[in-house]
């Protein structure tokens, strides 16, 4: 034990398997427990959608650049729509003949919902350690304790040219899911919510303040702090009654949101409506979390391509060429997997490479 604590990477070395271990046994636990049924089917789902996108490679290499970013788009998308698309379905369909089903189905339910959990925790962990390999395989001179990982044939053979792609596949997937949970209805309820909530902090500032009535009853209250100076009294009095009228009218709001609330969740309880509505907020998401990665890859084709270096003030200028060393790195671990390639070829032809 003493030998443990004296040596870092013993330490390491013991503790990162049984971590893990444990961890994957909370899972296994929690699955069994919850069902197969009411467990997340997520890990199943990347895991499957990695693969899909495989089908990136099929696209041209001298194809324009908007058709590869509409071809990665469209794969991401597609694969994403037809597997989380599906996964409900299924669900939705085994629940219909739960009741019904024998008992042989209600243990296996309870097995394969552990099964899932495992694949959930194993599935995500496989997606931190692929965005980690990768950034320390391409970004930067690979640590010496990853020297045996990285001349491994299933790394050097298939894992360096696709991990990115898993990180980028679960990226997408988890903003269409989040979409589709919340709902438009429920997203623009929210967004109401806030809005009606900052209109009544400037409408309580601006009744308190310039209207004559509540502006005498301001003063009439700071005569409540008469032993206080008179600046501190004048500014509790305003404040004690700014805080009266917004919590009247945060009161307000939140009684004409009750209505409002229950019609949007009544319309999610209909199957059709529900589904509508998940499906337009997923697109939505998925659409920004696509424009964030498309970003990142236009930042880095900026970079690694130095094309504002020579027009920028010297200093400037090499502290630009400094960045396109970090750009070359990201370029390498943005071309590295099929479908994050035809992203980023096709963004590089837009800007005319």
């Amino acid at each position: 034990m003493r030998g443990l604590l004296l040596d870092p990477q013993a330490t390491l070395t013991t503790l990162v398997p049984v971590s893990f271990a444990v961890l994957l046994a909370l899972a296994l636990v929690y699955g069994a427990l919850r069902t197969f049924i009411k467990t997340s089917w997520l890990g199943w789902q990347i895991a499957i959608l990695f693969f899909a996108v495989f089908l990136a490679g099929l696209v041209p290499e001298d194809a324009d650049g908007l058709v590869r970013i509409a071809a990665a788009g469209g794969i991401a998308l597609g694969s994403i729509a037809v597997v989380l698309g599906g996964g409900s379905l299924v669900r939705f369909l085994i629940l219909r003949r739960q009741r019904r089903a024998h008992p042989f189905f209600r243990v296996m339910n309870h097995l394969l919902g552990a099964l899932t959990a495992v694949v959930n925790v194993a599935v995500f962990l496989a997606v931190f350690a692929a965005a980690g390999l990768g950034v320390c395989y391409y970004c930067m001179e690979p640590p010496a304790a990853l020297g045996e990982v990285f001349a491994l044939p299933v790394w050097t053979e298939f894992l360096a040219a696709h991990a990115y792609d898993l990180v980028l596949i679960a990226f997408l997937a988890l903003a269409a899911r989040c979409g589709y949970r919340v709902g438009l209805g429920r997203a623009v309820f929210i967004v109401l919510m806030i809005v009606f909530t900052f209109g009544a902090v400037v409408l309580s500032g601006y009744l308190v303040l310039f209207v004559p009535f509540f502006s005498s009853m301001a003063k009439g209250m700071a005569g409540w702090f008469g032993g206080m100076h008179p600046a501190v009294s004048t500014v509790l009095g305003y404040a004690l009654l700014f805080l009266f009228v917004f919590l009247v009218l945060f009161v307000v709001i939140g009684l004409l949101g009750i209505p409002l609330n229950f019609c949007v969740r009544k319309c999610r309880y209909v199957l059709v409506l529900g589904v509508i509505d998940g499906a337009i907020l997923g697109l939505v998401f998925f659409l920004f979390g696509f424009a964030l990665v498309a970003g990142g890859h236009a930042l880095a084709f900026v970079l690694e391509s130095g094309m504002f270096a020579e027009s920028l003030p010297e200093a400037v200028g090499g502290f630009v060429s400094a960045l396109g060393q970090a750009g070359n790195g990201m370029a390498a671990l943005f071309r590295s997997a099929p479908l994050s390639r035809c992203l980023y070829d096709g963004v590089a032809a837009l800007f005319g490479r």
